[in-house]
């Protein structure tokens, strides 16, 4: 048990690590993360206005629950046995992943956007 637990936490900090210096530190992949597909889904979707936010913190927020979104699902995926049910549940995890976190986080934006 702790062998996964500290698994898990040294691929939160690789994947986000990988993230923060693939898109954060580079300021035209920064700016291209503008339109990307995350941050039109909280426009579109979930109705966030990201253009009266600061951009740097919003896109370190979407960093963070999309490194938690793709490290638990692989998580929750590797308890199970056969490969291709592993992919399956992977799958499926992540999808569920992504629309729970993306409601709690475009909530927390929008709560901190009225204050």
């Amino acid at each position: 048990m702790l062998k996964e637990i500290i698994l898990f936490v040294f691929s939160v900090f690789l994947v986000y690590g990988i993230y923060a210096l693939l898109i954060l530190k580079s300021k035209k992949r920064l700016e291209a993360y503008k339109t990307s597909a995350e941050m039109k889904l909280l426009e579109s979707k979930y109705h966030v206005d990201i253009k009266n936010m600061e951009f740097y913190s919003l896109a370190r927020m979407v960093l963070m629950v999309n490194t938690l979104d793709i490290c638990i699902s692989a998580a929750v995926a590797s308890l199970v046995a056969h490969w291709l049910l592993k992919f399956v549940v992977g799958f499926i995890v992540l999808v569920i992943m992504i629309v729970i976190s993306y409601t709690l986080l475009s909530k927390y934006l929008k709560k901190r956007g009225k204050m």
